[in-house]
């Protein structure tokens, strides 16, 4: 966020959408004043920029090391209608690394458990790319590596780039712990001065307990969420189990496609391209269950306007349905609903 006090206000007041928000480069400064002995005036005290809504989580940090990534967690529930507490127990796991450019956090939902590691390479400080590499992780934990990277790699940069010289050994060690990359390759997710060539800075990996083991959508770059950074946001959605319980089944009606008329089938493309909704990101639930409900009701539209319903086959009709079946359908139509061991018999 360009350490800016006012833009980390704002994305606090203004985002409506995301219930976890994993930040590099905040505002960090002073927030108020501490009592202190041998300090006349009192010292002063650090932290980042606070809203009545999220809780902030650190990283390590003290006087001579600041805070370089941060993690803010919406206090109440999208999912829920009313003002219910969010079900989330954060764990900062700070007894797995202390760096103030690092931090990793544990994120319990019920019996539903995911790490996330904030990561910021400070390309000023090499002990960010030596810490994160040390570590050794349990692959069995659903994890998700995110952060500000500055590193560039054929793997995800577009021509023009030369390799960093530390990439080599970031990359090793990803392999090791089954992280694989979830960004698009390629995708620019910076852009500093016209003189500077665009990159792909900002990454999201998942190991492959995340994979397997979790609903996660692919990451989606979005730069109106970035509110005057030179960085894009990235939004990656976690589904829960029984988010979609709740959601109403669509009636779905079969049609009789015939388009041996090739006007019929223009007539028709002309009526579904009418109705269908512009393409938009999608980054919530909620956007999601409005797009499959557009979809639907242009499907169903254009299909009515220019098709037969088909009416469901019924067992008679199918060509396997022989004299036979009928006998026994019919005895077996003859017995008491609880004869059992004459209907086997019959059968």
């Amino acid at each position: 966020m360009w350490h800016q006090n006012v833009a980390m206000h704002r994305l606090l007041e203004e985002n409506k959408e995301d219930d976890i928000l994993c930040i590099q480069e905040p505002w960090f400064g002073k927030i108020g004043m501490a009592c202190k002995d041998t300090a006349k005036d009192g010292v002063d005290v650090l932290g980042g920029a606070s809203h009545c809504n999220w809780n902030l989580v650190y990283p390590y940090f003290n006087n001579k090391q600041r805070a370089k990534v941060m993690i803010y967690v919406h206090k109440h529930s999208r999912l829920a209608s009313k003002r219910h507490l969010h079900p989330v127990c954060t764990v900062p796991r700070l007894d797995i690394v202390r760096h103030h450019s690092i931090m990793i956090t544990d994120f319990h939902i019920q019996h539903e458990s995911l790490c996330i590691i904030n990561f910021y390479h400070d390309v000023e400080d090499k002990t960010c790319l030596s810490t994160i590499t040390s570590l050794d992780l349990d692959p069995t934990v659903p994890t998700i590596l995110v952060g500000d990277f500055n590193l560039h790699s054929p793997r995800w940069l577009l021509r023009g780039w030369s390799p960093s010289p530390w990439i080599s050994g970031f990359e090793t060690w990803a392999a090791s712990q089954s992280f694989k990359l979830a960004t698009i390759p390629g995708e620019i997710t910076w852009r500093g001065l016209k003189s500077e060539q665009p990159s792909t800075l900002d990454l999201v990996w998942h190991n492959c307990a995340a994979v397997t083991t979790l609903a996660l959508t692919p990451p989606i770059t979005d730069w109106e969420a970035s509110i005057s950074s030179d960085h894009a946001g990235i939004h990656n959605t976690w589904l829960l189990e029984g988010i979609f319980h709740g959601l109403k089944q669509a009636k779905l009606t079969s049609y009789k496609v015939d388009f041996e008329d090739k006007s019929k089938e223009k007539a028709w493309l002309d009526n579904l391209s009418a109705l269908l909704p512009t393409p938009t990101p999608i980054h919530t639930i909620a956007k999601l269950e409005n797009t499959a409900t557009t979809l639907q009701y242009a499907f169903t539209t254009a299909c009515q306007e220019h098709m037969e319903v088909k009416l469901p086959q019924k067992a008679h009709s199918n060509p396997w349905w022989t004299k036979e079946c009928t006998t026994a359908a019919k005895t077996l139509c003859t017995f008491l609903p609880g004869d059992t061991d004459n209907r086997k018999e019959a059968a």
